[in-house]
């Protein structure tokens, strides 16, 4: 969902997602156009149902993943260097990934992405924009549901994570 709100020029500003244990998503979102100023029209959120009811048909449409990536050839650098904490002990069943960064376009979409690459679940995920500026909070578990205890899974999280804030050039 976060890469076809990207691909349609859409900025979440706020989003609250979930993921139960039988493994059903439940996302809320709050989206402004890419200027952050106005409230976004209904024509540019059907372009965005299309392209995610196209992302998630098995198999995904061409046109659909194609449009879902190409945000990050969009951004531009940021003079903010994001911030990533790994937070193991707060949280008694998950590790807590906290990330600030300047906000860009796709950005909420290759944090899950990285997320999902290192082989972690998505508990939760509390994301706030204000300004220029992200702070994201997710919940992650291993494979087995439980917080992430291997120091080398904990830097492959991280690694994935930086990858995913870089920017071609």
């Amino acid at each position: 969902a976060a890469a076809a709100f990207s691909a349609v020029r859409l900025n979440i500003i706020r989003a609250d997602v979930f993921t139960r244990a039988d493994h059903i998503v439940l996302d809320e979102f709050l989206v402004t156009e890419a200027d952050q100023r106005s409230a976004s029209p209904e024509a540019r959120l059907q372009e965005m149902a299309f392209l995610l009811e196209g992302a998630l048909s098995e198999p995904p449409r061409f046109a659909s993943v194609w449009a879902c990536s190409r945000h990050k050839y969009l951004a531009r650098p940021s003079s903010v260097a994001p911030r990533i904490t790994l937070d193991d002990h707060t949280s008694l069943d998950s590790t807590l990934v906290h990330v600030v960064a300047a906000d860009r376009l796709g950005l909420l979409y290759d944090l899950l992405q990285a997320v999902a690459d290192a082989g972690l679940n998505i508990k939760q995920a509390l994301i706030e924009t204000e300004g220029n500026l992200a702070r994201d909070t997710i919940h992650v578990t291993d494979e087995r549901g439980r917080k992430l205890s291997d120091p080398a899974q904990l830097e492959g999280l991280r690694a994935q994570l930086e990858a995913a804030l870089a920017i071609p050039d």
